[in-house]
């Protein structure tokens, strides 16, 4: 309900200036698995805003939609442009994982793990 609320808002003032609109817009979508209606919210959040913790999380929830619609390769730079902001965060630790399994997925079939220590000759 609260995604079609603000989808309509969206739709009637097209030229929305708060970009916590955006954030929201993108969140509920999220949160009811529309994923590919919430690129455009999170994209358009995050060109709006700063290097804030809000950004960050932002881009946490656009790197998941951009993995729910297979497209792996933005999902990996959106992580890795929202871990930049705060590499210490409460959402940090979360989105190395998601850059982890990004990197276990896209590895040919029997290469180590990007963390692995290399052996010892």
């Amino acid at each position: 309900a609260a995604s079609q609320d603000l989808g309509r808002y969206v739709e009637l003032e097209p030229k929305v200036s708060d970009g916590m609109i955006w954030y929201h817009l993108g969140s509920a979508r999220i949160q009811t698995k529309e994923y590919q209606g919430a690129l455009h919210p999170l994209e358009a959040f995050l060109k709006s805003t700063g290097g804030t913790k809000t950004a960050q999380y932002a881009g946490l929830l656009l790197g998941q939609a951009y993995e729910e619609v297979g497209n792996g390769t933005r999902a990996r730079e959106v992580y890795e442009r929202a871990l930049s902001l705060y590499p210490g965060s409460e959402f940090a630790t979360q989105i190395r994982n998601r850059l982890r399994k990004l990197a276990a997925a896209t590895a040919p079939l029997g290469t180590p793990p990007a963390t692995a220590a290399a052996p010892k000759p």
